[in-house]
C-alpha cells in the first residue's frame, strides 16, 4: 500500500537527501569553534571594544557639524561593538550545539553500533546453509540462547522492568 499524497508532506521538501553525519568530526568542529572563538577571536575583539570605549576628547555646542560628527561616531561605535559581541555570541552557541549534537548522537550511534555488533556476531557464528535442502534442522543448528532477565539497573527497560542480557551477561542496550 502506498503513502498518500498528503501523507508525504511538502513537495518541495521530498526532493532533499539525507543528511549523513560523523560525529566524532562534529565533536571536533564544535571544540574547533569554540578553540578558535577563545583564542583568536576574543583577543581582537577585546582590542576592539578597549579602543571604541575611549569617550569623545571634543565637544562644544558651538559646532554643531562636530556634535553631530561625534553623535554619528557613538552610534558606530555602539553598533560596531553590539555585532562583535552577536557574533561572538553566535559562535559560541553553534560551537556549543555542535558539541551536545554530538555527545546526544553520539551515545545513540554506540547504542545502535552495539545491537548492530550483537547482530553480526551472531550471524558470523551461524552455520552455513545445508545443502540437502532439508528444511529441519541439523545436528548443528543454532543454539537457542536462554532469556536472562535481571531487575534493571541502567540502560533501556521493557514494562516489566527488566533488562535484556546477552550472552555474555551484558545489557543489550
Amino acid at each position: 500500500m502506498a503513502i498518500s499524497e498528503e501523507d508525504l508532506g511538502p513537495r518541495w521538501l521530498r526532493d532533499y537527501g539525507d543528511v549523513n553525519v560523523d560525529v566524532a568530526t562534529l565533536l571536533k568542529f564544535g571544540n574547533s569553534l569554540i578553540a578558535e572563538l577563545d583564542l583568536d577571536y576574543k583577543p581582537h575583539a577585546m582590542k576592539i571594544f578597549d579602543d571604541m570605549s575611549v569617550p569623545d576628547g571634543y565637544s562644544s555646542a558651538e559646532f554643531f557639524e562636530l556634535v553631530d560628527a561625534l553623535a554619528t561616531h557613538r552610534t558606530v561605535r555602539v553598533e560596531t561593538t553590539t555585532s562583535l559581541a552577536r557574533h561572538a555570541d553566535g559562535i559560541f552557541a553553534f560551537g556549543s550545539a555542535a558539541k551536545e549534537i554530538s555527545n546526544n548522537y553520539g551515545e545513540a550511534d554506540a547504542y545502535s553500533g552495539a545491537k548492530v555488533g550483537y547482530v553480526e556476531r551472531l550471524m558470523a557464528d551461524a552455520p552455513a546453509a545445508r545443502d540437502d535442502g532439508s528444511t529441519q534442522p541439523s545436528s548443528t543448528a543454532i543454539p537457542i540462547l536462554p532469556t536472562t532477565q535481571v531487575p534493571a539497573t541502567t540502560g533501556s527497560t521493557d514494562n516489566s522492568g527488566t533488562t535484556a542480557l546477552g550472552p555474555d551477561g551484558k545489557p543489550l542496550y
